[in-house]
């Protein structure tokens, strides 16, 4: 991870939900994920998503969205305690 210094001091101990904005190939999104968070990450490039999917946690959802409207990220129903998704919206 490479923010891991960062992480350390201005996240909460206790896992919760965060959104991962620019989630590119998922790295932050999957280490978030596997530390117990519940992770939206957000990537406007399909391709990225395409390639990124496969290989991400379980609770890691993906949406084709962009600054900044992030229009479907402020539409979306929030996720419920544990219930993770995998998706590519178009």
């Amino acid at each position: 991870m490479v923010h891991g210094g960062w992480v350390k001091g201005n996240l909460p101990e206790a896992p919760g939900f965060v959104c991962d904005i620019g989630a590119g190939s998922g790295r932050d999104a999957n280490w978030l994920a596997e530390k117990g968070w519940d992770v939206i990450a957000v990537e406007p490039s399909r391709g990225m998503r395409e390639l990124a999917i496969p290989k991400s946690h379980p609770n890691v959802t993906w949406l084709d969205d962009s600054l900044p409207e992030f229009s479907r990220l402020r539409a979306r129903p929030p996720l419920r305690p544990g219930a993770a998704q995998r998706r590519l919206d178009a």
